[in-house]
């Protein structure tokens, strides 16, 4: 039977998704007798499964290059065609252009996918037929894969690196290496309590700077440095074990660390253990919405107290994740939502103190436009936004938030009358600079007006005769 195509786009990469019914850890975890050491032959099938029950039948078509294969964690390059039994193609790299990266188990991809190119060899191109149970099972995936249907990859290993870049702008600053693999699912995220030990030497030195054993602080609270070891922590799991090296800009910049021996602009190399991670609430876990608005509460006062010491960064990130909890409202009474909207006002008032205290205020009018959105006649956020109007001269606009409050008649009229004063003292000196650059043209224009009546003045009458004469001619 001739196979029909399927519209390779029709299916993302990252669909092949593992299933929760199977867990792919044991498989990735190579026996002492590794079965896919059996099977380098080209042209002859071999069960690669640490179970050996025949979920993924490998056949080698292009041996690879060395010994070494990626082990958990690393993350993977592959090239591949996705097909059924029938030879139906389903998805395909080659004729996308592009190839696709995954980490290797954990659980990105099917099991198949991680079991099989566990086995394989740089530059290796193998057919992987994975079992139902390997692939998508009984239910199968949309309309591209039938239920309990056997898939077949021609699966091509590009590349693959133990290291992977954890960076925020994924520029290579912050590049972690797992040594062993942590518990459970869960990274150590925003608000977590965390105890971890680590040691410190500069890149390509052995020498131990510095080595700190089961230190526990909270994620999010700027309590560790630099700023690049919190947040490769964040990407661990509880249990889990690390190589992280950070260039100069997210360990200690042109600075360095002269207590610790540092110097200026030295790339870091640390070793990472997290002994424990005690979670903070998610919002999945807050079943009722009473204990949701109860937390944001907590963390809103929390932020609050950060505001009081001066760190602003963490008191907005603490804000931030309250409002993250207000904003469900999926089964809230309408007490519950009113109570709820009333918070956020506040919170996104307070983040908007944060932005004034940092100068940011582009920052500052985005937060009072969504307390206005909740409260439109809030006079505090109305005056709040006349000052950032008037700080980024929009003048018009200031000008009237401003007025508005001194009309109420409110506790916020006092401030407003000052910032208003402060506006018009604005206004003047810049009509005056307007004033004084429009004077200095007009001068300038008289002056010249003056040179050329003089200068005409001064031509002899014959001359003036002369060039008549001529202008006649």
């Amino acid at each position: 039977m001739e196979g029909r195509t399927i519209d390779p786009d029709s299916i993302d990469p990252a669909d092949f998704i593992g299933s929760d019914d199977e867990d792919s850890e044991g498989d990735i975890e190579q026996p002492d007798d590794d079965p896919s050491d059996l099977c380098d032959v080209i042209g002859e099938e071999a069960d690669v499964t640490s179970k050996q029950d025949k979920g993924v039948l490998k056949t080698i078509t292009a041996v690879g290059a060395g010994a070494a294969k990626p082990s958990r964690g690393a993350e993977v390059t592959v090239h591949y065609t996705g097909t059924l039994e029938d030879g139906t193609c389903f998805d395909c790299s080659r004729k996308k252009g592009r190839p696709f990266t995954f980490r290797l188990g954990e659980g990105e991809v099917i099991k198949g996918w991680d079991v099989g190119v566990a086995s394989m060899r740089l530059g290796e191109r193998s057919l992987l037929k994975c079992a139902p149970d390997y692939a998508y099972g009984a239910e199968g995936a949309a309309l591209d894969i039938p239920p309990g249907a056997a898939l077949l990859f021609d699966m091509e290993l590009l590349a693959w690196t133990e290291w992977k870049d954890v960076s925020e702008r994924k520029d290579g600053s912050i590049m972690k290496k797992i040594t062993k693999a942590g518990e459970g699912w869960r990274n150590a995220e925003f608000d977590s309590v965390v105890t971890a030990s680590w040691k410190l030497t500069l890149k390509d030195s052995e020498e131990v700077l510095q080595e700190t054993c089961k230190s526990t602080f909270t994620i999010g609270a700027e309590e560790v440095a630099p700023r690049g070891l919190e947040r490769v922590i964040q990407t661990m799991l509880k249990g889990e074990e690390a190589l992280v090296q950070l260039n100069a800009a997210e360990g200690f910049g042109e600075k360095g660390h002269a207590e610790l021996g540092v110097p200026p602009g030295a790339c870091l190399s640390y070793a990472v253990t997290i002994d424990d991670v005690v979670f903070a609430p998610a919002m999945w876990e807050l079943k009722l919405h009473d204990e949701k608005i109860k937390h944001a509460v907590k963390l809103k006062e929390e932020g609050n107290a950060f505001f009081k010491q001066g760190w602003v960064s963490r008191a907005v990130k603490k804000y931030q994740a309250a409002i993250a909890f207000l904003s469900t409202q999926y089964e809230a009474s309408e007490a519950q939502q009113a109570e709820s909207k009333s918070h956020k006002a506040a919170i996104y008032l307070n983040i908007s103190a944060c932005g004034i205290k940092a100068g940011l205020w582009d920052a500052v009018l985005e937060n009072v436009e969504e307390a206005l959105q909740i409260q439109p006649n809030n006079m505090k956020a109305l005056l709040r936004r006349g000052k950032a109007y008037s700080e980024l001269d929009r003048w018009r606009e200031s000008k009237l938030d401003l007025q508005t409050v001194i009309e109420a008649a409110g506790p916020e009229a006092a401030d407003a009358k000052k910032e208003l004063a402060k506006l018009t003292k604005k206004i003047k000196a810049h009509d005056d600079k307007q004033r004084g650059a429009f004077q200095g043209m007009f001068d300038k224009i008289r002056l010249r007006d003056a040179t050329i009546a003089a200068t005409n003045a001064s031509i002899p009458a014959e001359v003036s005769a002369e060039e008549a004469k001529t202008s006649d001619s």
